[in-house]
């Protein structure tokens, strides 16, 4: 049986049904959802209704049943690497650095269909930890670099003396003076950036 949409005038056909029955149907071109009066005589009798009373006939267009919350997350930044690390977890995920005994930050983040939206995320500021001049270290790569001597300056214990032990070959010496040119030739913030802060 051919009935019309009163909302888009679109015409389709719906099973048959007996005479003066009343049916609930789905327009499918523009989904409006309305109850159907069969006719004793072939007349179209549509009548809209505001709340649907048991499940829609045609299945092209469904709605999700239920709705999910949001998860708020409280997260800190790990102070060995900043990495973000919710709050109550013993290890950062990162570097595996111990997160206990740390004060709980401001920071939230919600989860929500797979997609992450975080608010007050400071940038992360590395810390200096040393002092080392540029022009110490490469001085001491091309006067005693094949001895090590920079190595060991620069916090490089195990170069330093694997650089002692081969000083017979030369080959050090002639490393560290490349090294020393290459620290003569590198910017104080590069420099900084690998041998000062961490």
């Amino acid at each position: 049986m051919e009935i019309k949409c009163p909302k888009c005038k679109k015409r389709y056909d719906v099973d048959d049904a007996n005479a003066g029955r009343q049916i609930l149907t789905v327009c499918p071109r523009c989904g409006n959802q309305f109850n159907y009066t069969v006719p004793v005589q072939n007349v179209v009798i549509a009548a809209p209704v505001a709340a649907p009373v048991a499940a829609p006939v045609a299945t092209a267009i469904q709605q999700p049943l239920t709705t999910t919350q949001p998860e708020t997350v409280t997260t800190h930044y790990c102070s060995n690497c900043g990495n973000l690390v919710e709050d109550g977890k013993a290890f950062c995920p990162e570097c595996g650095a111990s997160q206990q005994n740390l004060p709980a930050s401001n920071n939230t983040t919600t989860y929500q269909d797979e997609q992450v939206y975080a608010t007050q995320q400071p940038a992360y500021e590395p810390q200096r930890l040393h002092n080392r001049n540029k022009t110490t270290a490469g001085l001491l790569a091309i006067f005693l670099g094949g001895l090590g001597a920079h190595k060991f300056y620069l916090g490089q214990i195990v170069w330093g003396i694997v650089y002692l032990v081969l000083c017979w070959t030369y080959i050090p010496a002639l490393v560290a003076f490349i090294e020393g040119i290459m620290f003569f030739t590198s910017s104080e913030e590069s420099f900084d950036a690998k041998y000062n802060y961490q």
